[in-house]
């Protein structure tokens, strides 16, 4: 006979309802009423995995953002007074069960007083667009929004693991359409921050909040080699394994018989110096803001780009690191957008998981 893991009362099984089960004998250790609960320093049949540890589960949760949203053009994005009617709010998902309640409920003890779309004075008053877990287990959160918990934190506020307004975090006013952790602890933004007067769509802020003087400024403006624009709107940023940062850039270029909106990829070193080259998609969203509403990198180097675009290829594309597109990737034939995109292993097949009700399989 062998005590195999999760046989907690030695009969060589593992049952876990019935009689004769494994389970209730846990947690009956553990106090009987919250599986979280654990005995320490203990030897006992019932420390199952011989850590010196009883427990029946530990805790984990996803945070994810809900919007009311209403829509209000480009003005969102110049504007984030205009967008207080899109209203977000952060909630947490339980990974595993506590006591009563179940894995995928909603933990109400996050940010306990925030009553939803109901009241714009708690949460976010405004779109939240990205969340991004820090290493202390607080969260940083971006968007179109001016209060959080009903004081102003303009565009990005961090908040606490209940949900609480961490108040030592102080980062500029700004707009975020996207953003991400670098692996020092620096986060990249792309939206808008307004700088001496001047609107900044791309970049880098210090772990306290501060902006990054090392990185520099990027103003839309300069992306462009063909002559005036207008309506700049930096939307995507991904990191390459050979720490590239990639970012979607989309304006409105001035012709000489009117105007054309230009959707480009480019990248940038982590120093911030611009690469020339640059790949044009073709956008379909007379905004632009939902041309390119996402970047994925494979670990091969590979640039997965999904949006609102029908070319080179239709709403989703690959890129090979010299800019060239990877046509293996014949793209979808919807005129949904795909607003993001995990890639997923599957064997010797690969898969990339879309929001919305599209699942793409490639080689």
């Amino acid at each position: 006979m062998v005590l195999w893991p999760g046989d907690a009362n030695n009969d060589g099984t593992v049952i876990y309802t019935g009689s004769n089960n494994d389970r209730d004998l846990i947690l009956t250790a553990i106090g009987g009423t919250t599986p979280t609960n654990t005995v320490t320093n203990t030897y006992s049949p019932l420390d199952i995995n011989m850590d010196g540890v009883i427990r029946y589960t530990e805790r984990t949760t996803i945070a994810i953002s809900f919007t009311d949203h209403w829509w209000c053009g480009t003005n969102c994005y110049a504007n984030p007074a205009i967008a207080m009617r899109a209203l977000s709010f952060i909630v947490f998902l339980l990974g595993v069960p506590v006591l009563g309640q179940f894995a995928g409920d909603l933990d109400q003890s996050f940010n306990s007083t925030d009553l939803g779309f109901d009241d714009p004075s708690t949460g976010a008053n405004g779109e939240i667009r990205r969340v991004v877990s820090l290493d202390d287990g607080t969260l940083l959160i971006g968007g179109v929004f001016t209060t959080y918990n009903g004081v102003a934190r303009i565009g990005m506020a961090r908040v606490h693991q209940d949900g609480s307004l961490d108040p030592s975090f102080m980062a500029p006013a700004m707009t975020v359409l996207d953003m991400l952790r670098t692996a020092d602890g620096r986060i990249i933004v792309a939206g808008s921050t307004i700088v001496a007067g001047t609107a900044y769509q791309l970049f880098r802020l210090l772990p306290d909040g501060s902006l990054d003087p090392s990185f520099p400024l990027i103003n839309g403006t300069s992306l462009q080699p063909l002559g005036p624009v207008q309506d700049n709107v930096v939307q995507s940023v991904s990191i390459s394994p050979d720490q590239f940062l990639y970012f979607s850039h989309t304006a409105l270029v001035s012709t000489g018989g009117g105007s054309v909106r230009l959707t480009r990829i480019r990248r940038v070193d982590l120093s911030g110096v611009l690469d020339a080259s640059y790949l044009t998609l073709s956008v379909s969203d007379s905004y632009g803001m939902g041309g390119v509403t996402g970047l994925v990198h494979q670990a091969d180097g590979k640039l997965l780009v999904h949006g609102k675009f029908y070319s080179p290829t239709n709403r989703c594309m690959r890129m090979n690191a010299d800019f060239s597109v990877d046509y293996t990737i014949s793209g979808v034939s919807s005129n949904f957008v795909i607003q993001d995109m995990v890639v997923q292993p599957d064997g010797k097949d690969r898969s990339m998981a879309t929001a919305g009700s599209l699942r793409l399989h490639y080689h």
